[in-house]
């Protein structure tokens, strides 16, 4: 058993557990707003580290490197523009969304197409984020199975465990407070280790490139046209559809007109 990883390791368990503990209080938590949203009111560092840890988990970089080493870097770039282009499109599109101020994407879809729409919506959100919460708690009991004596199945036991308590007990401000310290440690982790790995382990970038196949220097890695499209449009559709994208902003204040008097309070 690895003495320091398991000591971070823990750590950093007791403050996910204590930033839900904080905010599982009823200051914190008042109403259902609170609970689904965070008062429409997360402060932007906040809400970017949210999307950056809720986007950046074991299926990204447990996913993409595995892309990476089967197809090379050159192709690994299809696979991981779906979420940039999928950004640039929601940006054209989020002051529309934010002043619909709908609860769930099947919501905002039942305003534009009806109820059928919303049902069936919903349905495949259901299917969607069972598969992608179910890997991430195998990605997490993987993690904790190789640092400890637990096996992987126990590992995402513990790791369930710690993120339904979260989700239950603080709402979308415990989740989204505990997403910002891990958004931190992915990109100092990140950060740190690439380097140590490349230069280190590997031997440089030279080193790494003369050893890939051929086909792995190309930018096709070897796939088809359509098999990379493929590869690009679950995470660019996934984006478009995700909660996380469309949760936690408030929505636009109405402005007020220069020299109009304000409304006196009753």
């Amino acid at each position: 058993m690895q003495t320091v990883q398991v000591t971070i390791l823990v750590l950093y368990l007791i403050l996910m557990v204590g930033i839900g503990v904080w905010f599982s209080r009823r200051k914190h938590v008042a109403s259902g707003e609170d609970f689904l949203f965070a008062g429409r009111n997360l402060p932007r560092p906040v809400m970017i580290g949210t999307l950056l840890a809720t986007w950046v988990g074991s299926g990204t970089i447990i996913g993409g490197a595995s892309f990476a080493y089967s197809y090379g870097p050159l192709a690994s770039i299809f696979f991981m523009a779906g979420t940039p282009v999928g950004i640039v499109v929601l940006y054209f599109i989020a002051k529309r969304v934010r002043r619909l101020s709908t609860h769930t994407v099947p919501e905002l879809l039942e305003g534009k197409y009806g109820l059928g729409v919303r049902s069936i919506a919903a349905l495949i959100t259901v299917l969607a984020y069972t598969g992608i919460t179910a890997y991430q708690f195998t990605g997490g009991g993987y993690i904790v199975s190789v640092i400890t004596p637990l096996s992987p199945e126990s590992g995402a036991i513990l790791v369930a465990l710690v993120i339904t308590f979260l989700a239950v007990g603080g709402g979308l401000k415990s989740v989204a407070w505990s997403d910002f310290i891990s958004a931190l440690v992915i990109v100092a982790s990140l950060a740190i280790a690439l380097p140590l790995i490349l230069g280190g382990e590997i031997g440089g970038w030279s080193s790494y490139w003369d050893g890939m196949p051929a086909t792995h220097t190309t930018l096709s890695g070897g796939l088809t046209p359509l098999a990379l499209l493929g590869y690009f449009l679950p995470l660019f559709l996934l984006i478009l559809a995700d909660q996380n994208m469309y949760s936690g902003w408030a929505p636009p204040a109405p402005r007020r007109r220069r020299g109009a008097p304000r409304r006196a309070s009753s």
